[in-house]
């Protein structure tokens, strides 16, 4: 009798619980990386934005004391040129509205270069 009353419980209150998963979900997205590629020779760093929106772009190499920011329309191009031994970087591209999750800190490097990251809504970033 007490497995059924607490089974007919969770059987009402799991779709209420998972009704609220979807506003979250719908606030996280993926990262435009795909039509914002990076290309990178010797000398430059240049990111295209081939996406039919805008890119919320945030890019960070070794030599630079702090992230760049830049916000990117479609077909607009952001280049760094590197002179001597500036090295490594990173970089994320988001939609417009949105930030990496996880956050562009150094401590999430790893995701970040390797694009693991998927993008959170502004709204809820600045909840962390």
């Amino acid at each position: 009798m007490i497995f059924r009353r607490t089974a007919a419980i969770l059987f009402f209150t799991l779709p209420v619980l998972s009704a609220a998963q979807p506003a979250y979900a719908q606030q996280r997205v993926d990262h435009l990386e795909r039509c914002a590629p990076s290309e990178r020779n010797a000398s430059f760093i240049r990111i295209r934005n081939g996406c039919d929106q805008p890119v919320s772009l945030i890019f960070w190499r070794y030599s630079l004391t702090a992230p760049i920011t830049r916000t990117l329309q479609p077909g607009d191009v952001f280049q760094e040129n590197f002179t001597g031994d500036s090295g490594w970087w990173m970089s994320t591209a988001c939609p417009l509205g949105y930030d990496p999750d996880p956050p562009f800190q150094l401590e999430n490097t790893k995701a970040i270069v390797e694009s693991t990251y998927s993008c959170v809504s502004k709204q809820i970033s600045l909840l962390r």
